[in-house]
């Protein structure tokens, strides 16, 4: 039978997964049937590496599917776009650390239920910035024998680096409109990150109050959401309420520990 290839994509909190998912096509590929293991299913540990400036760290790489792969390990750009979504990007941008990661070994081979510990270190150039650079390592997979059906995965661990120096915090406010969907209304606020540092907007950070004649109406939270270090993003707040028409809202953005909150009133259109 004529090899067929099949994509398939792993998800976790803090891992980048590339390419479309798979799932129907591969259980019936790999003849797979309830409490039995998938013909392929590749997981890292821990999902997400802090690596200090010239120091290294490990990771461990499982396969806890049915059947053997070759796994290489390539280091590559990290980015995330406005709305905190993680992607590839190309390895050369500024502010990416993937030219400075040495990982080991970069391809072997990984029996069915068995780990393989990776060595990651950094190589850092002389005149590195300081502050938080990200890159991924790109874990990809191809089958170790021959058989009808292969099924290659991609999977990404986030690499942290912090190279030491004067830390930057500039968190500013920028653009605040109504996005309108089937749901309701919902607020779109730009965050900046012009510090060196990584942001976590974490719950309750960005906070909208709307007001109408002087009565609160409702006060709004974010989700978590990451900045990278000169990059900026898309918060979303949704209002789940009646009121429809002008209203006063007050959005207030908390900043690092001891420095006041930007704040910032405006007339909308709910």
């Amino acid at each position: 039978m004529r090899l067929r290839w099949v994509i398939r994509a792993l998800t976790a909190a803090a891992v980048l997964a590339v390419g479309p998912v798979a799932g129907p096509l591969l259980g019936a590929a790999a003849g797979a049937g309830p409490g039995t293991p998938s013909a392929a299913s590749l997981s890292a540990s821990p999902s997400r590496v802090r690596v200090a400036a010239g120091g290294h760290s490990s990771l461990q790489v499982t396969n806890s599917g049915a059947r053997a792969v070759v796994v290489t390990a390539e280091p590559a750009g990290y980015a995330l776009d406005v709305r905190g979504r993680p992607r590839i990007a190309l390895s050369g941008i500024a502010g990416g650390s993937a030219p400075w990661l040495v990982v080991r070994p970069h391809e072997f081979r990984l029996a069915p239920g068995a780990t393989v510990p990776l060595a990651i270190a950094t190589a850092l150039p002389k005149h590195a910035a300081p502050g938080d650079h990200a890159a991924l390592i790109v874990l990809a997979t191809r089958p170790a024998d021959v058989g009808h059906v292969a099924v290659a995965l991609r999977l990404g661990v986030v690499v942290d680096v912090r190279v030491p120096g004067v830390v930057v915090r500039r968190l500013t406010l920028g653009r605040i409109r109504v996005r309108r969907l089937a749901s309701g209304p919902t607020l779109e606020v730009v965050v900046a990150n012009g510090g060196n540092v990584s942001e976590l907007l974490r719950a309750g950070r960005v906070e909208v109050t709307l007001r109408r004649r002087g009565r609160v109406l409702a006060v709004l939270h974010a989700q978590g959401q990451e900045l990278l270090p000169h990059s900026a993003g898309i918060v979303e707040l949704h209002y789940r309420g009646h009121v429809r028409g002008r209203v006063t809202a007050v959005v207030e953005l908390s900043r690092a520990a001891g420095a006041r909150p930007l704040q910032r009133r405006l007339e909308l259109a709910l």
